[in-house]
């Protein structure tokens, strides 16, 4: 059965074909420079993927995955001192906020989701700083 709504279009003029439309998908933030690169270091069941943060006032980073993929809905905003930082996604869950706590020690990033996260396959992780970047 087509459930296709109907198309106005006028007696002997072909119709034209239907496209679909999607809304578009945001872009992942712009990452502002001076920014720096965290790289999983610990063992993840996804592969690994590293964080984008910037250190300008936007505060704001991305995850990147494997091939340089990154997706608005994993990027957001991070705050917090010299030592903890707290991650707030872009992405939302009917079960709550998405989040996750980070404590740096030197070059290091030890990161812990928050449940919800988890519970959506998020694995805590460490990473180190990238000496350099592109």
């Amino acid at each position: 059965m087509d459930l296709t709504p109907p198309r106005p279009h006028s007696p002997g003029l072909p119709l034209s074909p239907l496209t679909p439309t999607t809304p578009p998908v945001p872009l992942p933030p712009t990452i502002t420079r001076p920014s720096v690169l965290y790289q999983r270091v610990s063992p993840s069941s996804y592969g690994s993927d590293a964080y984008l943060l910037s250190t300008g006032p936007d505060s704001a980073f991305v995850i990147v995955f494997p091939g340089g993929i990154s997706h608005h809905a994993w990027s957001g905003q991070y705050s917090g001192g010299d030592s903890v930082l707290h991650f707030r996604y872009n992405a939302w869950s009917g079960g709550g906020t998405l989040g996750a706590t980070g404590f740096l020690h030197g070059d290091t990033l030890l990161l812990k989701y928050n449940t919800i996260m988890q519970m959506t396959d998020f694995e805590d992780g460490v990473y180190v700083r990238a000496k350099s970047f592109p």
